[in-house]
C-alpha cells in the first residue's frame, strides 16, 4: 500500500519480503548493497528488489514497539514458489517439480468443498418449520418463566430451583393434611395451652384487682396534697368481653383496665381521658408517677422526667406541685421542664434554654444559672420584668422558701 504499486503476482508465485533484506537493513546496509546482494544471490529484478526493501522497512517500523527478533518477517513462505524467490532464506526448488502436487492439492480441495456444500444442502433440507410446534414451545417457555418468577430466586435461575420448591411444598402439604393423628394431637395441645394461659391470666387478674385498690387510695392521697381534696380516683379492672377463653384472653391478659375520675363532690366517676381538664391531667400524671416510682422493687426508677407538668395550673396549686416534686427529689433525680417560677424556684439547680437567630440560623443554647442569675430569671418568669425591684424581691422570697 505504501509503495504505491500493485503486486503483479499471485498467492502461490509472488515475492514477499523476508528476513534477508530486513536483517541487512538492521546491520546498516544501504539500498545499493541490498540490491547487489539480491541480484547476485536470487537473480531478482530491480522492481522486485526495490519493492521488497520498501516492505521490509515498513515491517521494521511497525514491529519496532514489539521488540521483535532480528530478521523477523510478517510473512511465511510456502513450498510452491519460483526457483528463486524471497519467501524463505534459502533457494526454493523449481516450480515444475511441484506442478503435479499443486494440481493434486487443488483437486482434493475442490472435492472437500463439494462435500461440505453437499452436507450443508442436506442439513438445510432436513430443517422443517412447524408453526404448531413453535407455539407449543413458546407457551412452555412462558410457563417456565412464570414458575421461575414465583418460585425461584430469579427468572435466570435453573429450573431445578422450581422443582426443589415443589418437592418441599409437597412434603409440607403431606405433613399438614395427610396426618389426621397429627392434627388431632395439635388440637389437643392447643386446648391444653389455652387452659394454662387462661388460668395464668385469672391469677394475674386477681393480683391486678388487689393492686388497683391500693393504687387508687395512694393516688387520691397524693392528689389531696396537690390541691384536689375532693377528688375520687379508681382503677377499674373488668373482664374482656368474649364467649370463649381464647376470645377473652389477649397479650396482656383477660382484663380491660381503665382510670375513672371525679374532680368534684357529687359528680359521677367517668373515664379520666374524657372528662379531665389540662390542669387535672397534669396533677393526676404527677400522682401516678409518684405512686409508681415509690414501689420498692429491683426496678425502682432512679430518674423521673416531668415535661411541662405545670400545664393548666398556677397560684397555690403550682406551689403545691413544686413542693411535691421537691419531696420526690429526696429519693430520685428529677428533670422538670416548666414555665412557672413557683415550680422552678424549688429546684436545686436551674438550667435555662434559649433560642437565638444568627446569620439566618436558629441556635439553641443551654446553660446552668448562677445564684444571681436565678434571681433575675425567676423574676422574669414571674412578671416578664427581670429588672424591677418588686419582681426581684418576689423572686428572692420564692428561692428562700424552697
Amino acid at each position: 500500500e505504501h509503495s504505491g504499486k500493485k503486486l503483479p503476482w499471485g498467492t502461490l508465485t509472488g515475492i514477499r519480503p523476508t528476513k534477508i533484506p530486513m536483517a541487512m537493513l538492521e546491520e546498516g546496509a544501504s539500498d545499493e548493497e541490498i540490491k547487489a546482494y539480491m541480484e547476485e544471490t536470487y537473480y531478482c529484478s530491480d522492481e522486485k528488489i526495490q519493492l521488497s526493501t520498501e516492505i521490509a522497512k515498513w515491517e521494521m517500523k511497525l514491529l519496532e514497539p514489539l521488540d521483535y527478533k532480528n530478521g523477523y518477517s510478517l510473512y511465511v513462505g510456502i513450498p510452491f514458489c519460483p526457483s528463486t524467490c524471497l519467501y524463505c532464506s534459502f533457494t526454493s526448488y523449481p516450480l515444475g517439480k511441484w506442478e503435479k502436487r499443486v494440481d493434486e492439492y487443488l483437486d482434493a480441495l475442490c472435492k472437500e468443498l463439494d462435500f461440505i456444500a453437499e452436507e450443508l444442502k442436506n442439513y438445510r433440507n432436513s430443517l422443517t418449520f412447524d408453526p404448531e410446534r413453535l407455539r407449543v414451545i413458546q407457551e412452555r417457555n412462558t410457563e417456565l418463566y412464570k414458575l421461575k418468577q414465583k418460585y425461584a430466586s430469579s427468572v435466570n435461575a435453573p429450573i431445578s430451583e422450581v422443582i426443589e420448591y415443589g418437592e418441599n411444598a409437597k412434603i409440607q402439604l403431606e405433613n399438614l393434611s395427610s396426618s389426621e393423628e397429627k392434627i388431632s394431637h395439635l388440637k389437643n395441645e392447643i386446648k391444653e395451652l389455652e387452659s394454662k394461659v387462661y388460668g395464668d391470666a385469672k391469677k394475674l387478674s386477681e393480683k391486678r384487682k388487689i393492686a388497683a385498690t391500693t393504687m387508687s387510695k395512694a393516688v387520691v392521697e397524693v392528689l389531696s396534697n396537690l390541691g384536689m381534696k375532693a377528688t375520687e380516683f379508681t382503677v377499674l379492672v373488668d373482664l374482656k368481653p368474649g364467649d370463649t377463653e381464647a376470645q377473652k384472653c389477649g397479650p396482656y391478659g383477660i382484663d380491660d383496665v381503665e382510670f375513672i375520675f371525679s374532680a368534684n363532690i357529687g359528680s359521677p366517676l367517668k373515664p379520666l381521658a374524657k372528662i379531665a381538664s389540662g390542669g387535672e391531667l397534669s396533677r393526676v400524671m404527677l400522682a401516678l408517677k409518684t405512686v409508681l416510682c415509690s414501689v420498692e422493687n429491683e426496678n425502682t426508677t432512679e430518674t423521673l422526667v416531668f415535661d411541662e407538668i405545670d400545664t393548666g395550673i398556677g397560684g397555690e396549686v403550682a406551689v403545691s406541685v413544686g413542693q411535691h416534686i421537691k419531696e420526690l427529689s429526696k429519693n430520685h433525680q428529677i428533670f422538670c421542664i416548666t414555665h412557672l417560677a413557683s415550680i422552678a424556684a424549688f429546684a436545686d439547680n436551674q438550667i435555662k434554654i434559649e433560642k437565638s437567630l444568627k446569620d439566618s440560623m436558629t441556635t439553641t443554647t443551654v446553660y446552668e444559672l448562677s445564684p444571681e442569675e436565678r434571681v433575675t430569671e425567676i423574676a422574669r418568669m414571674l412578671s416578664g420584668d427581670a429588672f424591677s425591684e418588686a419582681s426581684l424581691e418576689h423572686a428572692r422570697l420564692l428561692l428562700q422558701k424552697k
